[in-house]
Protein backbone atom coordinates (compact mmCIF):
# COMPACT_ATOMS: atom_id res chain seq x y z
CA UNK A 1 0.00 0.00 0.00
CA UNK A 2 3.01 2.26 0.64
CA UNK A 3 4.23 1.58 -2.60
CA UNK A 4 1.71 2.89 -4.60
CA UNK A 5 1.41 6.14 -2.48
CA UNK A 6 4.16 7.00 -3.37
CA UNK A 7 3.77 5.91 -6.86
CA UNK A 8 1.28 8.30 -7.20
CA UNK A 9 2.37 10.75 -4.86
CA UNK A 10 6.36 10.77 -7.07
CA UNK A 11 3.65 10.89 -10.46
CA UNK A 12 2.06 13.81 -9.11
CA UNK A 13 4.56 15.49 -8.32
CA UNK A 14 6.26 14.86 -12.08
CA UNK A 15 2.82 16.30 -13.72
CA UNK A 16 2.72 19.52 -11.59
CA UNK A 17 6.56 20.12 -12.32
CA UNK A 18 6.20 19.83 -16.17
CA UNK A 19 2.81 21.12 -16.63
CA UNK A 20 3.35 24.00 -14.62
CA UNK A 21 7.04 24.83 -16.19
CA UNK A 22 8.03 28.32 -18.33
CA UNK A 23 8.20 26.49 -21.13
CA UNK A 24 4.69 25.60 -21.86
CA UNK A 25 2.89 28.37 -20.92
CA UNK A 26 1.84 30.00 -23.72
CA UNK A 27 0.70 33.77 -23.77
CA UNK A 28 -0.72 35.96 -26.18
CA UNK A 29 2.33 38.71 -27.27
CA UNK A 30 0.28 41.54 -27.95
CA UNK A 31 -2.28 42.03 -25.18
CA UNK A 32 -3.10 44.72 -22.82
CA UNK A 33 -5.09 45.02 -19.95
CA UNK A 34 -7.12 48.70 -19.39
CA UNK A 35 -9.77 49.35 -17.21
CA UNK A 36 -10.55 45.98 -16.43
CA UNK A 37 -10.49 44.84 -19.61
CA UNK A 38 -7.54 42.63 -22.11
CA UNK A 39 -7.24 43.87 -25.34
CA UNK A 40 -5.47 41.70 -28.28
CA UNK A 41 -3.96 43.23 -30.98
CA UNK A 42 -4.53 42.54 -34.58
CA UNK A 43 -1.96 44.70 -35.99
CA UNK A 44 1.19 45.53 -34.76
CA UNK A 45 3.61 48.41 -36.16
CA UNK A 46 7.48 49.86 -35.36
CA UNK A 47 7.51 53.40 -36.83
CA UNK A 48 10.82 55.60 -37.07
CA UNK A 49 11.26 58.71 -38.06
CA UNK A 50 13.84 61.37 -36.76
CA UNK A 51 15.27 60.52 -33.08
CA UNK A 52 11.81 59.39 -32.42
CA UNK A 53 10.18 55.71 -32.86
CA UNK A 54 6.94 54.33 -32.21
CA UNK A 55 5.88 50.92 -31.26
CA UNK A 56 2.23 50.20 -31.05
CA UNK A 57 -0.87 47.42 -31.04
CA UNK A 58 -4.59 47.63 -32.15
CA UNK A 59 -7.18 45.44 -31.70
CA UNK A 60 -10.15 45.19 -34.25
CA UNK A 61 -12.34 47.47 -32.68
CA UNK A 62 -10.27 50.25 -33.23
CA UNK A 63 -8.52 50.25 -29.45
CA UNK A 64 -4.95 51.00 -29.32
CA UNK A 65 -1.61 51.48 -27.57
CA UNK A 66 1.23 52.82 -28.38
CA UNK A 67 4.99 53.51 -26.94
CA UNK A 68 6.82 56.38 -28.28
CA UNK A 69 10.47 56.19 -27.46
CA UNK A 70 13.07 59.20 -27.38
CA UNK A 71 15.20 57.00 -29.52
CA UNK A 72 15.41 54.06 -31.74
CA UNK A 73 16.23 51.06 -29.20
CA UNK A 74 18.35 48.43 -31.03
CA UNK A 75 19.74 46.39 -27.94
CA UNK A 76 17.64 44.96 -24.89
CA UNK A 77 17.20 48.13 -22.49
CA UNK A 78 15.16 49.50 -19.42
CA UNK A 79 13.27 52.86 -20.49
CA UNK A 80 11.77 55.17 -17.71
CA UNK A 81 8.07 56.18 -17.77
CA UNK A 82 7.44 60.18 -18.78
CA UNK A 83 4.31 62.26 -18.78
CA UNK A 84 2.08 62.48 -21.80
CA UNK A 85 4.38 62.72 -24.63
CA UNK A 86 8.03 63.08 -25.19
CA UNK A 87 10.27 65.93 -26.49
CA UNK A 88 13.64 66.32 -27.59
CA UNK A 89 14.77 67.64 -24.16
CA UNK A 90 14.23 64.08 -22.70
CA UNK A 91 16.62 61.52 -22.23
CA UNK A 92 17.01 58.21 -25.13
CA UNK A 93 16.06 56.05 -22.15
CA UNK A 94 12.66 57.65 -21.47
CA UNK A 95 9.05 56.53 -23.53
CA UNK A 96 5.56 57.23 -23.15
CA UNK A 97 2.45 55.50 -23.13
CA UNK A 98 -0.51 56.16 -25.26
CA UNK A 99 -3.90 53.99 -24.82
CA UNK A 100 -6.88 54.34 -26.57
CA UNK A 101 -9.21 54.42 -29.57
CA UNK A 102 -9.38 55.49 -32.91
CA UNK A 103 -12.77 57.06 -32.57
CA UNK A 104 -11.63 59.12 -29.99
CA UNK A 105 -13.80 58.16 -26.96
CA UNK A 106 -10.72 57.80 -24.65
CA UNK A 107 -7.26 58.80 -24.55
CA UNK A 108 -4.94 57.87 -21.59
CA UNK A 109 -1.30 58.92 -21.10
CA UNK A 110 1.44 57.97 -19.54
CA UNK A 111 2.15 59.85 -15.84
CA UNK A 112 5.71 59.77 -15.25
CA UNK A 113 5.18 58.09 -12.21
CA UNK A 114 8.99 57.22 -10.20
CA UNK A 115 9.69 53.86 -10.55
CA UNK A 116 7.71 52.75 -13.87
CA UNK A 117 9.29 51.16 -17.26
CA UNK A 118 9.43 49.46 -19.65
CA UNK A 119 11.52 46.79 -20.71
CA UNK A 120 12.69 46.41 -24.26
CA UNK A 121 14.09 42.97 -25.83
CA UNK A 122 14.93 42.04 -28.93
CA UNK A 123 14.15 38.09 -29.91
CA UNK A 124 15.40 37.03 -33.66
CA UNK A 125 15.52 41.06 -34.66
CA UNK A 126 11.78 41.51 -33.32
CA UNK A 127 11.32 44.14 -30.70
CA UNK A 128 8.88 43.35 -27.95
CA UNK A 129 8.16 45.64 -25.08
CA UNK A 130 6.63 45.10 -21.72
CA UNK A 131 4.92 47.08 -19.33
CA UNK A 132 3.38 46.29 -15.87
CA UNK A 133 1.00 48.67 -13.87
CA UNK A 134 1.85 51.49 -15.82
CA UNK A 135 -0.41 54.51 -14.37
CA UNK A 136 -1.86 56.33 -17.17
CA UNK A 137 -4.74 58.92 -16.99
CA UNK A 138 -7.26 61.33 -19.04
CA UNK A 139 -8.89 64.48 -17.63
CA UNK A 140 -11.34 62.68 -15.65
CA UNK A 141 -9.48 59.68 -14.41
CA UNK A 142 -6.03 57.39 -13.85
CA UNK A 143 -5.97 53.94 -14.18
CA UNK A 144 -3.33 51.11 -14.99
CA UNK A 145 -2.08 49.70 -17.82
CA UNK A 146 0.00 46.31 -18.21
CA UNK A 147 0.67 44.55 -21.41
CA UNK A 148 3.12 43.45 -24.05
CA UNK A 149 3.41 44.45 -27.33
CA UNK A 150 6.21 42.76 -29.86
CA UNK A 151 6.70 43.75 -33.78
CA UNK A 152 5.00 40.72 -35.75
Amino acid sequence: MKNKYLFLMITAAIILFFGCSKSNVKTNSNSWAFNGTTYTAVTTDYITSDNFSLLGGTDARGNYVDIAFNSHPVTNGIYNLTYDHLSSADSSTNCSITVGNNNSSYQYNSTGKSGEIVTVTFNNGKIQASFNHITVADARDTTIVSGVIMLN
